[in-house]
């Protein structure tokens, strides 16, 4: 073992003998009193269990180096992704020590509405925050349904809606939807009635998996609550 621990690494084979150090192994081995403990046999039971390939390292370089290549590209053509307009925009923000040019973006558009809000990513948001946070002259209203944040797949992050729910004192929900009419609600009730076990643990946001409330009125309408924040 001390051959091996003391040897250059030029292939990612482990000894064959090396699970005999395995904390697990040695308890598995000891039918009486206590089995040797140590951190290395922890380690070597979490080397076991995740062995290294040479797959990782080489995704690694990969992603690195085209990385470089596309900027370069882009660098050389004059072009910028959505991305890189986000990723400009803040780090000028960030390093924008007199908030000159925040300071203007709040000249332009002293409100700001972010529709489908769920859907903001953690940049998205810094930028925003960045931008109108501590300034009561300016509004920032984020609308948004949790229920409905369904695009994490392209950076979406639901924790950035908590993150922003906590730091927003006004909360307003939505008690009538104009989309359907008092039948359709009616009709979805019967099929999906209001649970009365919760189905997600997140206790911050209120996300019952449907909660409907037909409103008893003459006109063609219906009550939703909708989770919604502004």
């Amino acid at each position: 073992m001390n051959e091996w621990a003391n040897a250059a690494t030029d292939s990612y084979e482990l000894p064959d003998k090396l699970d005999k150090f395995s904390q697990r192994v040695l308890i598995e081995k000891t039918p009486k009193g206590e089995a040797p403990q140590h951190s290395v046999f922890v380690a070597i039971d979490d080397l076991i269990d995740n062995p290294a390939t040479l797959r990782d390292p080489l995704l690694a370089h990969a992603i690195e180096r085209c990385r470089t290549l596309l900027a370069q590209a882009k660098a050389h053509k004059g072009w910028l992704s959505f991305d890189d307009l986000l990723t400009q925009l803040g780090a000028a923000i960030e390093h924008d020590q007199d908030d000159l040019l925040a300071s203007k973006i709040r000249s332009q558009y002293p409100v700001a509405m972010i529709d489908e809000f769920q859907d903001t990513d953690p940049l998205q948001y810094g930028i925003f925050s960045a931008v109108y946070k501590d300034h009561p002259e300016c509004g920032l209203f984020m609308i948004g349904d949790p229920k409905q944040a369904i695009y994490a797949f392209r950076g979406a992050d639901i924790f950035t809606y908590i993150q922003a729910r906590r730091q927003v004192q006004d909360h307003y929900t939505l008690g009538t939807n104009w989309r359907s009419t008092a039948d359709m609600i009616a009709s979805v009730n019967s099929v999906l009635p209001i649970p009365t076990v919760r189905l997600f643990t997140i206790k911050t946001l209120p996300l019952n998996l449907l909660v409907i409330a037909l409103k008893r009125q003459s006109e063609a309408g219906g009550s939703m609550a909708k989770n919604s924040m502004r």
